[in-house]
């Protein structure tokens, strides 16, 4: 018979991934110096990584939030979980790249 793969976390990683996305989420609402936008500001911007309906961080960072706390409930079927974990580490690589990007003036 085969067993079902479940995702663990110890308490501790719990605990450091939601201060993690919390401030994540702070991070998101606060303005950039001055001095750092003109440094991250360009005339052309290259392609996004970010899909033009996901351009709000603040709501990106909720989702991943949600996705998170989601997978650390453990109540998902295996296969679920193992998609979603993968689904959840592919978006924050997405949100990454995204946050590296230069400003845009939209």
């Amino acid at each position: 018979m085969a067993t079902i793969p479940t995702l663990s976390y110890p308490e501790f990683d719990e605990s450091v991934i939601h201060h993690l996305l919390a401030r994540l989420a702070q991070l998101c609402d606060e303005d950039l110096p001055p001095e750092l936008v003109a440094q991250l500001t360009v005339d052309e911007p290259p392609e996004s990584a970010m899909p033009d309906c996901w351009q709000d961080t603040y709501l990106m960072v909720g989702y991943l939030r949600s996705l998170n706390q989601a997978l650390l409930a453990n109540m998902l079927p295996g296969k679920v979980a193992e998609d979603l974990a993968g689904l959840l580490h592919d978006m924050v690589y997405i949100l990454r790249d995204y946050v590296r990007e230069p400003y845009r003036t939209h």
